[in-house]
C-alpha cells in the first residue's frame, strides 16, 4: 500500500511538472508571438510614415506644378494683352498715316 501511495504521489508530481512545463512553454510561445506582432506593428508604422512622407512630397510637387501653371496662364494673359495693345497702336499709326496721306 505504501508503495502504491508513493507511486501515486510520484505520478501526481510528474503530472504537475509536465503541466507546469507545458504552461511555461505556452507562455514563452505567446511572448514570442507578441514580440513578433510588435515588430510587425512597428514595421507597419515605419511604412505608414514613409507613405505619408511620399504623399506630402507628391502634394508639394502638385502645388508647385499648379503654381507654375497659374504663372504660365498669367504670362499668357499678359502677352495677349500686350499683343492687343501693340495691334491697337499699329492701327492708330495706320490711321494717322492714312489721314496724313489724305491731308496731302
Amino acid at each position: 500500500a505504501a508503495a502504491a501511495a508513493l507511486a501515486s504521489a510520484q505520478a501526481d508530481a510528474q503530472i504537475e511538472r509536465d503541466r507546469s512545463d507545458a504552461d511555461a512553454a505556452a507562455r514563452r510561445d505567446q511572448a514570442e508571438q507578441m514580440q513578433q506582432m510588435r515588430a510587425q506593428v512597428e514595421e507597419l508604422r515605419v511604412q505608414v510614415k514613409g507613405s505619408e512622407a511620399a504623399l506630402e512630397t507628391a502634394r508639394a510637387e502638385a502645388e508647385k506644378q499648379r503654381a507654375a501653371a497659374e504663372e504660365a496662364r498669367s504670362v499668357e494673359r499678359a502677352t495677349a494683352e500686350a499683343q492687343r495693345g501693340m495691334e491697337a497702336r499699329f492701327e492708330q499709326h495706320l490711321a494717322l498715316a492714312g489721314a496724313e496721306t489724305a491731308a496731302r
